[in-house]
């Protein structure tokens, strides 16, 4: 399929989430979707993509993307970064998709977990690693010393495996907290991580970072050892690219 019919391809399946399509042009597509797995995963990938970005990630995208309706621009933006993710999770229009009954990884995690597994590994992932990345958008004290509470489970049962793990928690909008001294309701907690476990890192947005200085004309003071990224949702992205898997607990 050529790059112009998969961006028309595209284009249609966000105007079908928008509701833009008249009645018989969603009827098409969605008998269209009952009997194309692939058609099925695209639209299911543009979804999840929105949901992350419009809801997870609220200081760093413009209004226009937030509200239902679209523009052109926004919607390429995120086909783009389906196209790079190429993310495969949850149900959606009959498409089911289940882990391997040997993935550890998703065993250790709730139920509830909100998780975003890239469809195919990047080929710099070596086969014997396993990667994740928490994302933290709450300072609530039973949420965050939740999610802590799964890295430190993830992490001792990947000890002494043949399979080397590495985490990574990024933290922004409420969750920033998290990661700042005199607001973080666990801190010892993090601490401790930091201490025992040296493939376990740290970062906070430093989007979030600068609204914060700005709306509160206060300076934001970290945590030792925590890291900053560019933006939670670079970093997300980046690591989805490369092979690693989203959780939110």
């Amino acid at each position: 399929m050529s790059t112009d019919d998969q961006d028309r391809i595209s284009e249609t399946l966000n105007a079908y989430l928008d509701g833009e399509l008249d009645p018989a042009q969603s009827a098409r597509l969605e008998l269209r979707l009952r009997g194309d797995l692939a058609l099925r995963r695209h639209l299911l990938e543009l979804r999840r993509v929105r949901e992350l970005v419009s809801t997870s990630l609220p200081d760093e995208i413009p209004a226009a993307i937030r509200r239902q309706g679209l523009s052109r621009g926004a919607r390429l933006a995120l086909q783009a970064i389906a196209a790079g993710v190429l993310l495969v999770v949850g149900v959606v229009m009959g498409l089911n998709w289940h882990p391997a009954a040997n993935d550890d990884l998703l065993a250790l995690l709730p139920k509830d977990a909100q998780t975003i597994r890239p469809s195919h590994l990047d080929l710099r992932t070596p086969a014997n690693e396993v990667r994740a990345i928490f994302h933290v958008t709450s300072d609530d004290p039973e949420k965050v010393r939740s999610t802590l509470k799964h890295v430190e489970k993830l992490v001792r049962a990947y000890s002494g495996t043949q399979k080397r793990l590495h985490v990574e928690l990024v933290a922004n909008a409420e969750g920033l907290n998290l990661l700042r001294v005199g607001k973080s309701p666990a801190a010892e907690q993090v601490a401790y991580i930091q201490k025992q476990y040296g493939n376990v890192k740290f970062l906070a947005c430093g989007k979030t970072i600068e609204r914060v200085q700005a709306e509160k004309g206060v300076r934001v003071k970290l945590l030792p050892n925590v890291e900053v990224a560019s933006s939670a949702l670079d970093q997300i992205i980046l690591r989805l690219r490369q092979g690693w898997t989203y959780i939110r607990v």
